[in-house]
């Protein structure tokens, strides 16, 4: 599929786009194939944005590797890096000890993986 440039295909790993972005596309004037590809691209490599707004985060590059158009080309809206999170020191207002990052991190849940996310990246490796 890749090498005929029909990858991604539609409903990849039946994988859906949120309905703001869906409503979005099928405003676009682009073909029913393309607008299928698109969902598929930007719910599983694009993060699925719940805004329109956010796709000016998604890398160009993304879309030229899938040769699909880019939401500027669909939409006028133009890369823009993401902002780096700001963190801002705090400062100690209590004699309490604080605790350590390693104590305050016992507690937390480690992430896992979605079992759908496991099993396209094992498909990918292969």
């Amino acid at each position: 599929l890749f090498t005929t440039h029909e990858f991604p295909p539609p409903a990849f790993r039946e994988i859906r786009l949120n309905a703001t972005l869906t409503n979005w596309l099928r405003e676009r004037n682009v073909s029913p194939r393309i607008t299928q590809r698109l969902s598929s691209l930007l719910a599983v490599w694009g993060g699925n944005p719940p805004e329109v707004d956010e796709l000016q985060h998604i890398e160009t590059g993304l879309f030229g590797a899938f040769r699909l158009p880019t939401p500027r080309d669909l939409g006028n809206i133009g890369f823009v890096a993401p902002r780096a999170a700001t963190i801002r020191p705090t400062t100690k207002t209590s004699d309490t000890p604080q605790e350590s990052p390693k104590e305050a991190t016992k507690d937390v849940a480690p992430i896992t993986e979605d079992d759908r996310v496991t099993a396209m990246r094992q498909k990918l490796e292969e």
